[in-house]
């Protein structure tokens, strides 16, 4: 996948899952990162608003499934 054929927005959401992966420390993006990127973007906040989805308990789930995901300080040394 080439990112500079995406759009401006989904670079953003991208950067963003990325971003939070190194933060929490995960060796890869997971699908919830991406999701959860997706959900704290206003526009994607916005327009599931409309249609009446909570969008704050997503996120809360989103959540329990990143604090499941392996990170760098839990992958023990085989040694």
């Amino acid at each position: 996948m080439n990112i500079e054929e995406m759009t401006e927005k989904l670079q953003e959401v991208i950067t963003k899952a990325f971003m939070m992966a190194k933060d929490m420390k995960n060796p890869e993006i997971a699908l919830e990162h991406v999701m959860k990127a997706l959900l704290e973007n206003d526009d994607i906040q916005s327009l599931l608003s409309k249609v009446k989805v909570n969008v704050n308990k997503l996120i809360n789930i989103c959540d329990l499934y990143l604090n499941r995901l392996s990170t760098i300080d839990k992958i023990q040394d085989p040694s």
